[in-house]
């Protein structure tokens, strides 16, 4: 999409606003019409950010030079009584738009509107589901589904189709988790250790750190860890996708990192009600695989704790406010952290912890009561299109599975597969580091995120969860988890050397947090044994994926992924997109998660329309 500036904005904001796709012509109001119009036609925009409305003769120009079925939008910012949401009567095609000027930057909420209104139009102005559903909506008794990929989004996703009438049948790579094969046999959901958390702001956007843009903005995949950066992998060994994908990082510029961050959180917040529900409905799905329903946050220096104590405020995710001096009373387990030094103050949220390896076996055992049927051991290479081009099934070894529906959501490594979609190259592996410590009296009373000081606090390890569980021998422990790395797409033997700083920033937050036990592992020589990775699925903006293609016979194929580190968290809302999907029915995740809308805005891509008027 390609936008034109043609008003004066400060110039302390222009570096924000100002991109390959953002032209800036604040001299072009200044102009006599024809210079304006000619302009328009030589750039061609989809959208012209004013604060006078041109006139006819400029408006008609415009139209003309731009062809095809293109929707134009004219943004005026003003002070303006009423300002609607919905655009103005169109003009030749073209929708007309306001802005109140009222605003620290309008000229940036001018383009926060222009994105949404290229998002709204993504798929040809129908729901998602419509675009690419060419047979009878709804479910009919019995509709297979074939699902690829065993991780916990795909797991909640089979439980809540096959609650709903499907009959499916789900295929993974990876051995049956229940017979405890090694860590390094499974993905993201088993791989790593066996603890999760929901919180509003789970999986937010990790790159948002406000508006300002200097040397360092968007740079984190050009720098090692120890730098400050997010790079866990020897640069020499990346190829064209890495580039390709670091490059499509590097072009989201903070106004538009705000608004993803908020649509992330918006999936968070919708799947709040719909875990609780779950709760109720099916509690044996909870019962013995940890299920904490508290949530502590805390905060290693005064400026963290000052910032979410607004930030959270704003979700309405605070319960209570605690003073560091009255924590270690209340919660002997962090005594020594508040001790140290390292709790400026703390904060009780809405949120839980679970241990997602129990969580994930009982969803498969309760499935199969459902009738759901698992294949594991079973990779899922490729599918197969008909005559038309829908897909008519996939491709397991020699064999072509078909089924009405399908959904696809197969983690990090999943670019073989992704290379019949339109997500193909959006999503890399992101390596997080685990270590294990036992946990000893006072034991750990509650889950903990914890907003961190310290090595690569202020890059990859800005934070960290800890949550108490049983391991496989029923032992009480605590499971601490951080970092980021960026370690190559496809790369699936990280560099043990390229890991030490990420395992150095876990060592450092658990001798921080938990001194006494970490001493102990520490002395006993038990650290790296005690130390895991894994590995999740990163897409370059910060969203999910959530991608529609037509099956054969009038069926739907789902994609989803790429939810960074939001996955458990998002999985219930999810899974509620992929059922309103197979229904024909729309739901926000269909536009907001699609695998072109990033792209879209940034390149001078046409918003295509049924027709203008």
């Amino acid at each position: 999409m390609k936008i034109v500036i043609a008003t004066e904005i400060r110039s302390t904001d222009v570096a924000n606003l100002v991109d390959n796709n953002v032209v800036y012509r604040p001299d072009l109001e200044r102009k006599a019409a024809h210079l304006f119009a000619a302009a328009l036609s030589q750039i061609r925009p989809e959208f012209v950010i004013v604060r006078e409305r041109p006139n006819d003769a400029v408006l008609h120009r415009w139209r003309k030079a731009v062809q095809g079925e293109r929707a134009l939008g004219v943004i005026e910012i003003g002070r303006f009584a009423k300002v609607d949401a919905a655009p103005l009567t169109a003009f030749s095609g073209i929708e007309f738009f306001r802005v109140a000027d009222d605003h620290g930057c309008p000229e940036m909420e001018a383009l926060l509107l222009a994105e949404s209104s290229a998002v709204h139009y993504l798929t040809n102005g129908k729901p998602a589901a419509e675009a690419v559903r060419r047979g009878p909506a709804g479910t009919r008794p019995g509709q297979r589904v074939a699902m690829v990929g065993g991780g916990i989004i795909n797991l909640i996703t089979a439980f809540e189709l096959a609650r709903s009438g499907y009959a499916v049948t789900l295929f993974d790579v990876a051995p049956d988790p229940r017979a405890g094969a090694g860590w390094r046999s499974y993905g993201c959901t088993f791989g790593g250790c066996d603890a999760r958390i929901f919180s509003f702001n789970e999986g937010r956007h990790h790159h948002f750190k406000g508006y300002d843009i200097g040397q360092g903005t968007n740079t984190q995949f050009h720098r090692p860890i120890a730098e400050g950066g997010w790079l866990a992998a020897d640069p020499a060994t990346l190829g064209p996708e890495d580039e390709d994908w670091i490059d499509c990082f590097s072009q989201v510029p903070p106004w538009l990192a705000a608004r993803f961050d908020q649509n992330i959180v918006s999936f968070n917040m919708e799947s709040w009600p719909l875990w609780r529900c779950y709760l109720e409905a099916y509690p044996a799905l909870f019962s013995e695989v940890g299920f904490q329903d508290r949530l502590l946050r805390l905060y290693a220096t005064p400026e963290k704790y000052a910032h979410a104590q607004q930030s959270e405020a704003a979700l309405e995710s605070v319960l209570r406010d605690i003073d560091a001096a009255a924590l270690a009373g209340e919660f002997p387990s962090l005594a020594a952290a508040v001790a140290g030094g390292h709790v400026a103050g703390a904060l009780e949220v809405q949120g839980f912890s679970i241990n997602v390896h129990k969580l994930g076996c009982r969803l498969i055992s309760e499935a199969e009561k459902l009738g759901v049927v698992f294949h594991h051991d079973c990779a899922v290479t490729g599918v197969v299109r008909d005559a038309d081009g829908a897909v008519a099934g996939v491709r397991c070894g020699t064999a072509v599975i078909s089924s009405d529906h399908y959904v696809v959501s197969t983690g990090a490594y999943s670019n073989d597969l992704l290379r019949a979609f339109g997500s193909e190259g959006r999503v890399a592996p992101m390596i997080g580091m685990w270590l294990t410590l036992a946990d000893e009296p006072p034991y750990l009373d509650l889950p903990l995120k914890i907003s961190r000081a310290g090595y690569a606090s202020q890059g990859a390890a800005e934070g960290a969860n800890v949550i108490a569980g049983r391991d496989d021998q029923g032992r009480r422990v605590v499971y601490i988890s951080s970092g980021h790395g960026y370690i190559g797409i496809d790369n699936r033997d990280p560099s043990l050397a390229m890991l030490a700083d990420l395992g150095r920033a876990v060592e450092e937050t658990a001798a921080q947090y938990f001194p006494a036990q970490f001493r102990r592992a520490e002395a006993a020589g038990e650290l790296a044994q005690r130390t895991k990775y894994c590995i999740r699925p990163w897409t370059p903006h910060g969203l999910g994926l959530f991608e529609m293609l037509p099956a054969s016979g009038g069926g739907a194929v789902v994609l989803t992924g790429g939810h960074n580190t939001g996955g458990f968290a998002q999985s219930p809302s999810v899974a509620k997109a992929v059922r309103l999907a197979l229904q024909g029915e729309s739901h926000p995740m269909h536009r907001l998660y699609h695998p072109s809308r990033f792209t879209h805005f940034l390149r001078s891509a046409a918003v295509q329309r049924e027709a203008l008027p």
